[in-house]
């Protein structure tokens, strides 16, 4: 059976350098759930995929055809959430990261773990170990949508302290895992 990390926690807790430091130390791949929609908004507003991830962190807000404006995290949460569901089905996204899954020998980590009809579906298919990214900067700057706030009273198979002051000590707290080696 394959097996998925699917990683939680708030907006700019360290989900994504989690996982590309994971992904140095297992033999694994990373997909997002929003990979997808990153794609389709990316040929949208001519942006490369370096700015797609810098918008969405930033706070960048782009004009839209009507001359409106619009923070870019947020036309990826409305495409996502309320867009492609209406027309493909409330999992079309967690469809296409079992795709993926299916399509790649190695591990899959998801960094976007929002959801929990998300893990519910990947772990009846799937290997799932969770874990939870903490950071109380982040914490206090999360929003009041479900995806911020669904897995609030989830039991996750880890939680990593993000709060240290230095990226070593994230580093550090992720060689403690057991599957890592």
């Amino acid at each position: 059976m394959k097996t998925v990390i699917l990683i939680a926690g708030p907006k700019r807790s360290g989900k994504d350098f989690m996982a590309s430091i994971l992904q140095q130390k297992i033999k694994s791949n990373i997909y997002s759930f929003t990979d997808p929609i990153k794609a389709i908004m990316n040929d949208a507003f001519n942006i490369t995929p370096e700015q797609s991830n810098d918008f969405k962190n930033s706070g960048v807000f782009l004009k839209l055809p009507d001359g409106s404006v619009i923070d870019f995290r947020e036309i990826l949460v409305n495409f996502g959430n309320t867009g492609m569901k209406k027309v493909f089905g409330k999992d079309v996204w967690t469809d296409l990261c079992c795709s993926f899954i299916d399509d790649n020998p190695n591990i899959t980590i998801v960094p976007d773990f929002r959801l929990l009809r998300e893990y519910l579906i990947l772990s009846e298919k799937y290997n799932v170990i969770t874990i939870k990214v903490e950071n109380n900067i982040a914490e206090a700057k999360k929003g009041s949508h479900i995806t911020e706030n669904e897995l609030n009273d989830f039991e996750f198979d880890y939680v990593i302290d993000n709060n240290k002051k230095y990226k070593e000590d994230l580093v550090n707290s992720i060689d403690l895992l057991p599957f890592v080696h």
